[in-house]
Formats: C-alpha cells, sequence, structure tokens
C-alpha cells in the first residue's frame, strides 16, 4: 500500500483507527542535520512493525520491534527530503512526517 496523503485530516483519521494510540518522532538535534531520530509510543507495543516512505512510495526502511515504548531510528544514511514514518501495531496504524535536512 503506498500512502502518499498526510496532514492533519488524515491524522484525525489514523487516531480514530488506532483507539487513540500515539505516536511521537523527533530528531536528536533540530533540524535533523544527522537522521537521527526518538520514536516514542503511548504504549508498550508487544509486537509492531515501523516502515519509512519516501515521497515517491519506496520502502526505504524497515523494522520490527517487541515489547518496546521508544525506539531510536538511525537514518542517517538516508537521502534528504521528506519521509512518512508509519508504526502497524496490532490493528493500530500510526502515521508521522518526518524531514532529514
Amino acid at each position: 500500500m503506498k500512502l502518499l496523503v498526510y496532514g492533519r485530516f488524515l491524522e484525525f483519521l489514523l487516531q480514530i483507527q488506532s483507539n487513540r494510540k500515539t505516536l511521537k518522532i523527533f530528531p536528536i538535534s533540530n533540524p535533523s542535520t544527522t537522521g537521527i531520530f526518538n520514536l516514542t509510543l503511548s504504549e508498550t507495543a508487544k509486537t509492531a512493525t515501523i516502515e519509512l516512505y519516501n515521497m515517491i512510495g519506496q520502502k526505504m526502511y524497515m523494522d520490527k520491534i517487541a515489547d518496546l515504548k521508544e525506539k531510536t531510528l538511525y537514518l542517517n544514511d538516508l537521502p534528504k527530503g521528506p519521509y512518512l514514518v508509519r508504526v502497524i501495531d496490532g490493528e493500530a496504524i500510526l502515521t508521522k512526517s518526518i524531514i532529514i535536512k
């Protein structure tokens, strides 16, 4: 599935779909010149998949996590630009956009 639309409306729909689970992602340095981001979930994920897509829908990164609430993403080898981070935790799907400068 390619997800190319994002914004407040989609975020609202995702929040309903995700049963009020939330996702926060922020760069280690601001702006993210290092490509290192901290990802924080509102609840501990028993098992979840983290995916990162570029703006043309190519999957650039994937990782599986278990029994974690926080994860550091090392994306410093990726090209500069905007990306969508998607976390799939059971039936909840959480999406945020990031920019690597």
